[in-house]
């Protein structure tokens, strides 16, 4: 007996002395295993498989995003080309196979069976390895930190978390957001998108796309569609084939989700019917838009209208330069817009239908085909344009023009922004006589050719006046050579694309559209700092209503008075127009209330509607061009977390250190008995 607790007692005291010890081995071990197992951490690419992504969008709670971020004032929406756009949507035609409008836990379920992933162990959380119960999965969702994306976002992350995935949510700047987008370093991040006209968004995601090398995706046939639809066929002429190859792209895209559309807004406009009448509501523009400011007219007591009115509008922000070879700020196209015209305009009547389009300031609708040169096809336009069209100086606008136009784009090059895509898919443009042209479509720097949907991207142009833009002084260069006038002058492409307008009258804003810009305030403050704009109608408009007399020359008809084969667009009826830079939603509705704007329309109005109405304000509503996502990365790696190491849950710290006593007890107890007790 006096043995044993000999050992006993010898045992604890090992026990106390060597703890330090075992408990510094074991940490020194623990740190070899910890690394050890960084090594092996086990990934999975789930996003880069379409199941995952129908899966999430099948998980989202869409309709629940609309009403409860937008107050009702969004619908939710399965791919980029929503409902509104008509004959070019396939779910217009009825061609999409379901819908990822309302969350739908059973669906994103069996999607994920798919991947055989399921919820093994009946904890409520999916698992990706049936024999791995901690293999459950966590995903990221990445947004700018405002109020609206975090409400969304977190709409996004319950609705997931519900069907049982682990969702983190990071909030960052949106310069922050950019790096990791252009990093790779995002699994899911959100953003909103425009739309135009044309389905052209879909192209963003074939494989030549920047989209396509952020998130990893493509897809052959795909890209075959694109490719027919908007460059190697002629889609021009044959529209029906357009729409064809466009729906089979959508039909593919619903399948494939390389980016999961999520909602569409509805823009709110407002206006006092008492005092105003004209306003149509197009496609992202309820009120605000260039067919209302041609039309609109002030109404007097007599019945009559106000040929001196001014209409006032609001400006969500600053403008940038004013320069309209270099911006592509909408704040400055609200302005610039209104001092230069495009060759043709859409049919306010039948906004998305191509055929349906007005020529404008061509004199007949402009005609496509396709001509060969060696082993080349190119597309070519012919315009003829209008012989009374004259620019704010009195010079007459003629093809010498156009021609110089399209050559200045090209001479500027990769340094174009705003029209970049004027310069990829315009090979020149040729003067027949003073006021026709011929334009040639081809890719000069993919040596393919450009004859199907994108070369109508070729007329989507103002004319900018040669006489002017010529000059080198006219972008701020003076010297003493006589290279003075282009192409042979010292400007460089840098020169034109950093020149901001000096005033109201530079050069560089001699238009000929259906207004002048008169003066910005304050007059001392650069085109970037004026906070209020004033532009006065041109009486020399070639498709003015009322002349230099202010005398009406075409009478004014109501938007119901007219169809899509019986429309007049002649205007302004208004005098001045008058942009004000109110940068708050909240602000602008306040302004609207106060009589100082006059219409106006904004995402955030919806829940202002009630307010509006009670004043006596006309609501008007339309589909914005546009709509929220999550873009994907599919080749973003998740991790498959695994079960901790053998201990039944004991921290391995413990265990070594419980072996290494255990090994000295046994040490101790085997030298006892060794020595015998005395006889």
């Amino acid at each position: 007996m006096g043995m044993k607790k000999n050992i006993i007692v010898v045992a604890l005291i090992a026990t106390l002395l060597l703890m330090p010890t075992a408990y510094v081995f074991a940490q020194s071990n623990m740190n070899s295993l910890t690394k050890s197992q960084e090594e092996e951490v086990q990934t999975v690419n789930l996003f880069g498989q379409a199941a995952f992504r129908r899966a999430l969008a099948y998980a989202y709670d869409k309709t629940r995003v609309c009403t409860d971020v937008w107050g009702g004032w969004a619908m939710p929406i399965d791919v980029p080309v929503p409902a509104v756009m008509g004959e070019w949507s396939a779910e217009v035609k009825g061609l999409l196979p379901g819908s990822y409008a309302a969350h739908d836990p059973e669906s994103a379920l069996a999607e994920l069976e798919k991947l055989g992933i399921e919820d093994y162990d009946n904890d409520s959380w999916l698992e990706i390895d049936p024999d791995n119960p901690y293999s459950e999965i966590t995903i990221q969702m990445m947004g700018t930190d405002s109020p609206s994306v975090r409400q969304i976002l977190g709409v996004l992350a319950e609705s997931v978390e519900a069907i049982g995935i682990h969702v983190e949510q990071v909030f960052v700047d949106f310069n922050t957001l950019l790096d990791k987008l252009f990093s790779g370093d995002f699994e899911l991040t959100f953003f909103a998108f425009t739309l135009g006209r044309i389905p052209s968004f879909l192209e963003a995601f074939a494989s030549w796309s920047i989209y396509s090398m952020l998130g990893g995706w493509s897809n052959e046939t795909y890209d075959e569609l694109i490719l027919k639809a908007f460059y190697e066929e002629d889609t021009i002429t044959n529209i029906t084939k357009a729409y064809e190859y466009i729906w089979e792209a959508q039909e593919i895209y619903w399948y494939e989700l390389p980016l999961i559309p999520i909602y569409q807004n509805i823009i709110v406009g407002v206006y006092d019917p008492d005092i105003w009448k004209g306003i149509i509501s197009l496609p992202g523009s309820p009120v605000e838009n260039w067919y209302t400011i041609m039309r609109i007219v002030k109404q007097v007591a007599d019945g009559g209208i106000d040929t001196n009115a001014t209409l006032r509008l609001g400006l969500g922000w600053y403008v940038d330069c004013l320069n309209p070879l270099a911006t592509s700020s909408a704040y400055d196209w609200s302005i610039l817009s209104m001092l230069f015209d495009s060759l043709y305009t859409p049919n306010p009547y039948d906004y998305f239908n191509l055929s349906a389009d007005l020529p404008w300031m061509l004199a007949e609708p402009p005609t496509f085909k396709v001509v060969e040169e060696g082993d080349r096809q190119l597309g070519e336009w012919t315009l003829k344009l209008r012989n009374d069209i004259y620019f704010f100086d009195g010079e007459q606008l003629t093809a010498d023009d156009v021609v110089f136009t399209y050559d200045l784009i090209n001479w500027i090059g990769d340094a174009n922004d705003p029209w970049y895509d004027i310069y990829v898919m315009v090979e020149n443009a040729t003067k027949v006589d003073d006021f026709t042209v011929k334009v040639y479509t081809y890719l000069k720097a993919e040596n393919a050719s450009c004859i199907g949907l994108a070369a109508r991207y070729a007329l989507g142009i103002p004319v900018f006046p040669k006489h002017i833009y010529e000059r080198e002084e006219t972008w701020g260069i003076e010297d003493d050579n006589p290279y003075d006038v282009f192409p042979d002058w010292n400007v460089t492409p840098d020169d034109i694309m950093s020149y901001e307008a000096q005033g109201p009258s530079d050069p560089i804003l001699t238009g000929y559209g259906p207004f002048k810009l008169k003066s910005w305030s304050p007059t001392e403050a650069s085109a970037s700092e004026a906070t209020s704009f004033l532009l006065e109608r041109n009486p020399d408009y070639f498709m003015r209503a009322i002349d230099e007399n202010d005398v009406v020359i075409h009478e004014w008809k109501d938007w119901s008075e007219m169809n899509k084969t019986t429309v007049e667009l002649y205007g302004p009826y208004i005098k001045y127009l008058q942009f004000k830079v109110i940068t708050e939603a909240s602000a602008l509705k306040d302004a609207v209330l106060k009589g100082e704007i006059d219409i106006a329309e904004e995402l955030e109005f919806g829940k202002w509607v009630y307010e509006f109405q009670s004043a006596g304000f006309t609501i008007a509503t339309s589909l914005r061009l546009g709509f929220g996502h999550t873009f994907v990365n599919t080749r973003a790696l998740t991790e498959i977390p695994q079960p901790p190491a053998p201990g039944f849950g004991i921290p391995i710290e413990y265990i070594i250190a419980g072996v290494v006593i255990v090994v000295v007890i046994i040490a101790v107890a085997i030298i006892l008995k060794r020595r015998k007790p005395a006889e």
